[in-house]
């Protein structure tokens, strides 16, 4: 038998993308998770489209001439839509009332931690455990 040697399948995307990185450092993957998945959330509400229209992604970032110490998180929307639907570049404009509409989805839900009224969704399965609304309400208050 040969050796397996590693594969990455890849797709080739355009689309517009809104980065996001908040001015508090994020240590707690619970608090970055959650908060990526609820900013998304409220982003849907406000552009009043479904959570399959947009896409959101996390990653670890540093500043080229920082250690890793200084890594931050950062959120990366995305039209779903070849091409572009023009969702996020609407976002960009309407962000304050984003992080508002964030807030009060983690703040008017009665659930533990999360739930399909405010968190969780079909998309986000993988990552239920972690979600907690409060950890975003706490963070966004402060």
């Amino acid at each position: 038998m040969g050796k397996f040697k590693g594969l990455a399948f890849g797709h080739q995307f355009e689309s517009f993308c809104l980065v996001v990185r908040p001015q508090e450092k994020i240590t707690n993957p619970e608090l970055s998770v959650s908060l990526a998945y609820a900013l998304h959330k409220g982003l849907c509400r406000v552009l009043e489209t479904e959570t399959s229209d947009i896409g959101v992604s996390g990653r670890a970032v540093t500043n080229r001439q920082s250690t890793n110490a200084d890594e931050n998180t950062e959120f990366v929307f995305f039209d779903k839509t070849p091409g572009g639907a023009g969702f996020v570049k609407e976002a960009k404009k309407s962000w304050n009332k984003i992080i508002a509409e964030t807030l009060q989805i983690c703040s008017l839900c009665n659930c533990e931690k999360a739930c399909y009224n405010c968190l969780k969704d079909y998309y986000n399965q993988s990552v239920h455990e972690l979600l907690n609304r409060l950890l975003v309400k706490d963070f966004l208050n402060n």
